[in-house]
């Protein structure tokens, strides 16, 4: 019983693990896009935080990705999509 308690406690550790470290990998897009954003190159960026919204969609990220999202729009001047990112 005490080594399927252990067995079990291992599992549990090395799933945490797994969550901890797809959230960094979704930080780590996530900053890229922005970097990118911040560099000027909007549809670049537009393009990262759309992969990021499609991989990460439940990252607590996912509210600042489509806000940068509706930013790329407004600079390369496409006003209706960045107010449809907006009002989703």
């Amino acid at each position: 019983m005490k080594n399927l308690f252990l067995i079990f406690f291992i599992i549990f550790i090395l799933s945490l693990q797994g969550t901890v470290f797809a959230f960094e990998k979704g930080e780590e897009r996530f900053y890229v896009a922005v970097k990118a954003f911040n560099d000027g190159f909007y549809e670049a960026s537009l393009s990262l935080f759309k992969k990021f919204l499609d991989d990460f969609s439940e990252n607590p990220y996912k509210y600042e990705a489509k806000l940068y999202s509706a930013k790329c729009y407004y600079h390369m001047e496409n006003y209706p999509e960045a107010l449809n990112i907006l009002i989703e």
